[in-house]
């Protein structure tokens, strides 16, 4: 639905400073559902689209929070609710066949529909397990299949790592020996796909090509389209022992996936471990090597600071862009521990970092996360390093990352909570400034992208007992805590963008603009009266319309002539006795044309741009109207005037001589001041159709002509003064009421038309 209401509007000044915040903030945290000690939850985290997915994998209850069994483990589905932009938990997942130790929700990870938990102990024999779970028609996330290698065995630790994405899974089994003894531990990662039953099937079993012992090949996994990558971070590399690598599979026309390509440091150290961690999202990669001690320089040696390597897929294969490491690395930070990639945005996780995102609060172990950005130019850079508003020394921040668009969501796995580590996670949203999306926005920030109201404010007039508050909820303005006022004719809320030089240099008066917005409410066809004006005592309000706000969003225009620029841009709403919570978004501040003369129509189409005339009349069609015709009922549209008479020469008895009167006595056509001699008034020369006379008149003009014969009369603004069609061979007009001065006089019969001229004194 789309109301359009034309207003003409001004502009309140204020004086206000403003600025925008950094990229990501924290909007939530997020906790289990008994929040039990030392279950560990946190310990994973994976988010796509509208849900994300929390493991605590040392968690004893069942789903309902009951029976406890030791270790057997948990995971939580949480939802983004499209109204708020909250995160709202959604189901508590727990292993089909609990057992004590099976540590259900060691890992995490979920793709549309689907999701995958892994319990890398189950059976107590460390066989290891993942279980499928997928979302249905009504929001329910249903148990569909525990999976279990086809060749398992005591120790495999199948289910340590998982990935899902479409039809396709990868679960790691990095405990995973070899067939030869001497290769303990190589591990191993199996892949499964969804078949048109629902059912998924063990599609193959992947190994790297040259593996060795304690490779703990599958100790992390990621997939993505036809490729997966595969980390092996104890692996051995040019005799420099857990250096650590990581693998690029592919997967071919006839479902055949192949190892394409090994990576490794550029430059390889003792215990780098690189391939601790893993990420693959579309064209680009990311690897951590969080015991790393060099910089990207490979100079600066800080044991154990950590690092992580962006590639980007270029035929087939990764290429490396970059090393990363923190800004203000730290011994024993082990950045890089967990990674994640999403478009532009990559985050990096440190979870025994120590300051805060300004350097200063030193607290062992509380964790960070950091956000890099690449730029046109091919790099990526740290933009912002994001810690818990709450961080407490040992929360271990940090320790599992996820990005999915704008939404960041960081593992704390232990996070204390009331003496005890319960684990915690917490939800951050990236800000970005309408202005750099919609250049022709004069308003900054009015889709709210940013997770703040800058430059926004709130303003209630209060004075009458009604206040209220404004935050931004998924992007959206929510204006909320309302509380109604006794008068409720007497307030009302203003959200006030105060607007900068820039801004007001884009204000033009008399040119038009259009005002929109998006707006909703939790009630049900409720109104609201929206004004806007100066703010003058008493206040000149030039908007004065009722909307009408339901559940669904709906869009309302306002489209307007400015008539003096101001300093701030403000949108009243007046709720009365209404208390119910509202969301704006989309507002948007445009320049459609211009309108000289007020009268809402753009000058490009008005026929008379200078002065108002919004009926647009023009008797003799020739696109200019008869408000600013000077030759009303004669075709002149150069619009010439020899004399500067104001009569156009196409109308004008006497053009070259001026006569503003246009008296002519005989009625021949010439004005009185080109000739000496005159004779009776008489229309039409050659025939005399029409007769009418005296001209000039003081009283009575007098009309002769047949029956049926149309007689209009109009001032010289084009006017209609007086329209009659005559009954008899007469009749008379009473022209006593009118003031001197110009007349004209329109008669047609049907077959002869004429148009005189007529002077009231």
């Amino acid at each position: 639905m789309k109301t359009r209401i034309k207003w003409i509007a001004a502009f309140l000044f204020l004086q206000y400073s403003s600025s925008f915040s950094q990229n990501f903030q924290e909007i939530q945290n997020l906790y289990s559902a008994n929040m039990e000690p030392y279950g560990y939850f946190g310990n994973s985290v994976c988010i796509s689209g509208d849900y994300a997915i929390v493991g605590a994998p040392y968690e004893d209850t069942d789903v309902n929070g009951y029976n406890p069994v030791s270790g057997a483990g948990a995971a939580y589905i949480y939802k983004r609710q499209a109204s708020t932009g909250n995160w709202q938990r959604a189901q508590k997942l727990t292993n089909a066949y609990r057992s004590e130790g099976d540590y259900f929700g060691w890992s995490v990870s979920i793709s549309g529909r689907y999701a995958i938990v892994g319990a890398y102990y189950d059976d107590l024999s460390w066989v290891g397990s993942a279980s499928v779970f997928e979302c249905d028609a009504n929001g329910n996330w249903n148990y569909v299949q525990k999976l279990v290698a086809s060749d398992w065995s005591t120790g495999d630790c199948f289910g340590n790592s998982v990935c899902i994405c479409g039809e396709y899974a990868i679960v790691g089994a990095y405990y995973k020996s070899h067939d030869d003894p001497s290769r303990t531990r190589s591990g191993a990662a199996y892949i499964f796909e969804r078949d048109a039953s629902g059912r998924w099937i063990e599609k193959q079993k992947l190994e790297a090509s040259y593996f060795d012992r304690y490779d703990y090949f599958g100790c992390t996994v990621s997939l993505s389209g036809n490729y997966a990558i595969i980390g092996a971070n104890g692996k051995n590399v040019s005799y420099k022992s857990r250096a650590g690598a990581a693998y690029l599979f592919h997967r071919n026309n006839d479902g055949i996936w192949s190892e394409v390509q090994q990576l490794t440091a550029p430059e390889v150290a003792y215990d780098d471990q690189f391939g601790s961690s893993v990420c693959i999202s579309g064209n680009y990669a990311i690897v951590g090597a969080y015991h790393e001690d060099e910089d990207a320089s490979e100079n600066n040696t800080i044991e154990n600071a950590g690092s992580a390597y962006v590639y980007e897929l270029k035929n087939g294969s990764l290429e490396m862009m970059q090393k990363i490491v923190a800004g203000d690395r730290a011994a024993v930070d082990s950045f890089g521990c967990s990674v994640s990639i999403s478009g532009n945005y990559a985050v990096v996780g440190a979870y025994a970092e120590n300051e805060d995102n300004n350097g200063k609060n030193t607290l062992n172990n509380a964790g960070s996360a950091y956000i890099y950005q690449l730029d046109a130019a091919g790099n990526w850079n740290e933009v912002q390093k994001i810690v818990a508003n709450d961080r407490q020394a040992f929360d271990l921040f940090g320790n599992s990352v996820s990005i999915s668009g704008d939404q960041v969501i960081v593992g704390a796995c232990r996070k204390q909570l009331s003496a005890s580590p319960v684990g915690s996670a917490y939800i951050f949203r990236g800000c970005v400034a309408s202005s750099i999306d919609d250049p022709d926005n004069i308003i900054l920030n009015g889709d709210f992208g940013s997770c703040n109201l800058d430059p926004w404010w709130l303003w209630v007039d209060n004075n009458a007992g009604a206040f209220a508050d404004a935050t931004i909820q998924n992007g959206v303005c929510l204006i909320h805590n309302i509380q109604t006022s006794d008068y409720p004719e007497f307030w009302h809320i203003q959200l006030i963008q105060p607007f900068s030089e820039e801004q007001k240099a884009r204000l033009e008066p008399y040119a038009m603009y259009s005002l929109s917005f998006d707006a909703s409410a939790e009630s049900v066809n409720r109104y609201t009266h929206v004004f806007f004006g100066q703010n003058e005592d008493p206040w000149l309000t030039q908007v004065n319309e009722n909307i009408w706000l339901n559940k669904e969003k709906q869009t309302f225009t306002f489209d307007f002539t400015l008539l003096e620029v101001y300093s701030a841009m403000r949108l009243s709403l007046e709720f009365g006795e209404w208390d119910s919570n509202v969301r704006i978004d989309n507002v948007r501040l445009v320049k459609t044309g211009y309108d000289r003369d007020g009268d809402r129509i753009e000058d490009n189409i008005d026929n008379c741009p200078d002065i108002e005339n919004p009926v647009q009349d023009d008797a003799d069609g020739d696109n200019i109207g008869n408000k600013c015709d000077n030759c009303l009922f004669d075709p002149n549209p150069y619009q010439e005037d020899s004399d500067g008479d104001n009569i156009g020469n196409a109308c004008d008895n006497c053009p070259n001589t001026p006569n503003a009167s246009q008296q002519d006595s005989n009625g021949n056509g010439i004005g009185d001041v080109c000739e000496t001699s005159t004779t009776p008034v008489f229309e039409n020369q050659n025939e005399t159709v029409f007769r009418i006379f005296p001209n000039p008149v003081s009283g009575i003009l007098t009309i002769e002509s047949i029956e049926g014969t149309s007689v209009r009369l109009y001032d010289q603004t084009g006017s209609l003064i007086w329209n009659k069609i005559l009954k008899d061979n007469e009749t008379s007009i009473d022209v006593s009421n009118l003031p001197s001065g110009l007349y004209i006089l329109a008669v047609s019969n049907g077959i002869h038309s004429s148009v005189q001229k007529v002077i009231v004194q």
